[in-house]
């Protein structure tokens, strides 16, 4: 399956690990071409989510951002306490603000959480190195 930015179909913005690596290759070239930041975030649950919960956390995403299961395997054998996120075009302040509203968002439902953050450039150049940063 290819990205295809232009659906607004929020479903359509998830996609599986390698996927996403794919995703995460051509921001960067794009990020390098305009001279701008984007963003990653990895959100840590302490019990799995189920889709319907993921469709409640892309309402608090821009249509832009893309939200994806952080894992290698098949669908049905998901490790599904483990959420990325990219946020194209954010700068570390955007991130930041982003990041803060998700914390509240997840803390008036009482839900566990932790997020971690990278920014390109600022910790890391290559996908590899931005997507350690987040587990």
């Amino acid at each position: 399956m290819r990205p295809d930015r232009r659906k607004s179909d929020s479903s359509q913005q998830k996609y599986i690990f390698e996927d996403y690596r794919q995703l995460l290759k051509r921001e960067k070239q794009r990020s390098e071409r305009h001279k701008h930041f984007f963003a990653l975030f990895g959100l840590r649950f302490k019990d799995p989510v189920d889709e319907e919960f993921t469709q409640l956390v892309r309402t608090q995403l821009r249509e832009s951002d893309y939200l994806f299961w952080m894992d290698e395997v098949e669908d049905d054998l998901r490790d599904r306490t483990r959420l990325g996120v990219l946020l194209p075009e954010t700068d570390p302040v955007g991130a930041e603000i982003v990041k803060e509203r998700l914390v509240h968002w997840f803390h008036a439902r009482m839900t566990p959480v932790q997020i971690r953050s990278a920014i390109y450039p600022d910790n890391g150049t290559f996908p590899d190195q931005l997507l350690g940063e987040l587990f």
